[in-house]
């Protein structure tokens, strides 16, 4: 019995290496066609890469939810603030476990407690929109000037003391837009004492 399955094992390659022998090509489509199934799971994968890449960060707004501005910090939290319906803002700060401040509490709120800044001259261009909570001071804020940009988040508390929560790698902003929606921030340097005009 084990002769005759090795017989027949023999006699099956003596029988491919026939095939091949007289139609090469045979041998070659197969290989060619393994080639050109490897490259098109490489391009695959390759758009895949730039599309997860070019993505937009949706932060810690909802699906439903405008994005006006989001961005992530070193420390991997998320700046985020999120809009809807009727004016509704809300800035949230922290990671998609954890919302470690919002405000204000109610998003309908937004739109009279949170405050818009904005100066532009020739290759400058800087944006804020900022709120008090408890006595500490924010302002989100996006900045370009001469082709360098930076965004993120300035903390001042009661006693002066400032820092500030930049953003690294990707940006995504719409802080322009609020203009037309939020109150001028009167005290804010950058609107330059033309709040009321």
């Amino acid at each position: 019995m084990k002769q005759s399955r090795t017989f027949f094992y023999s006699l099956m390659m003596l029988f491919s290496i026939a095939v091949i022998a007289s139609d090469p090509s045979s041998c070659k489509t197969e290989i060619a066609g393994a080639d050109r199934f490897k490259q098109q799971q490489g391009l695959q994968a390759q758009v895949g890469q730039i599309a997860k890449q070019t993505e937009e960060p949706t932060g810690l707004c909802a699906s439903n939810e405008d994005r006006f501005f989001v961005c992530m910090t070193a420390k991997k939290r998320w700046i985020s603030l999120c809009g809807g319906a009727g004016g509704a803002l809300q800035y949230r700060y922290g990671n998609s476990n954890k919302v470690e401040l919002q405000y204000p509490e109610a998003p309908a709120d937004g739109k009279n407690k949170l405050l818009f800044a904005h100066y532009n001259r020739p290759k400058t261009d800087r944006v804020e929109v900022g709120f008090n909570n408890n006595s500490v001071d924010y302002a989100i804020f996006d900045y370009s000037e001469d082709k360098q940009r930076q965004a993120g988040i300035r903390v001042t508390t009661a006693d002066g003391k400032v820092t500030e929560i930049v953003c690294v790698g990707r940006v995504f902003s719409r802080l322009g837009e609020l203009k037309s929606v939020l109150r001028c921030d009167v005290d804010n340097a950058l609107n330059g004492g033309l709040c009321s005009k």
